[in-house]
């Protein structure tokens, strides 16, 4: 009876411990997937915000750069405005350049275009040289065509004393045989542009030198006698 009893106790203990047992392995068991779901949590929480965080950074570099690409766009704008002036900058074309883009599409005569210098400016401008002035000329090819044009850039000097010098002593019969149409003396405040020519072609000279210059040119008529306008 009393080994029986002693089974039982002992059968009943056993059965008490392996159920503690189990219960302490479930709850440790619950514990560690708690723990391991909270940690998970937790690294996805922090790991979102750092990235939000950079993600507004990096916007906030594009749009800063947009910004200042805008601000750079109007700067440029205005400076553009600014630049302008009241008369073209030519001052790099080679005069021969510009008296070919002042006869092109014009009813000039056939013609030769070249500089001029210190030693034969007064044959074809009838003016005394200037120390500092650049000039060239287009000259009728055949003695026959009355056309013959001098253009001045005068580098400081004064254009309007120039123009009227020319105007004074320019002769536009100096062909002998026959004399130009038109004879006129243009200038700016940096060009002068002696004329003497047929009437067909004098419009589009002018028209060309103005679009050249970018300002309405003054006009002086030329003083000596000839089958002038």
């Amino acid at each position: 009876m009393k080994k029986n009893l002693a089974l039982l106790l002992c059968a009943g203990l056993s059965l008490t411990l392996f159920a503690c047992g189990g219960n302490n392995s479930k709850s440790s068991s619950a514990a560690n997937t708690t723990s391991v779901e909270n940690n998970s949590k937790t690294s996805k929480g922090t790991a979102s915000p750092s990235a939000s965080s950079t993600g507004n950074n990096s916007s906030d570099k594009i749009n800063g750069s947009n910004s200042t690409g805008s601000e750079s766009s109007g700067t440029a704008s205005n400076g553009s405005d600014t630049g302008s002036t009241s008369e073209n900058d030519i001052s790099g074309v080679k005069l021969t350049e510009l008296l070919d883009k002042i006869c092109k599409d014009t009813k000039v005569p056939m013609n030769e275009i070249f500089e001029l210098n210190k030693e034969n400016f007064e044959i074809y401008s009838f003016i005394k040289w200037t120390d500092g002035i650049e000039a060239a000329c287009s000259e009728g090819q055949i003695s026959t065509d009355a056309h013959s044009l001098v253009l001045i850039r005068a580098n400081g000097a004064d254009t309007k004393t120039m123009a009227l010098d020319i105007a004074a002593k320019a002769d536009p019969r100096k062909w002998i045989c026959v004399g130009a149409e038109v004879g006129k003396v243009l200038y700016t405040d940096k060009y002068v542009l002696m004329v003497m020519t047929y009437k067909d072609a004098y419009e589009g000279i002018n028209s060309n030198f103005e679009k050249l210059v970018g300002v309405k040119v003054q006009t002086i008529d030329m003083k000596k006698s000839g089958n002038l306008e």
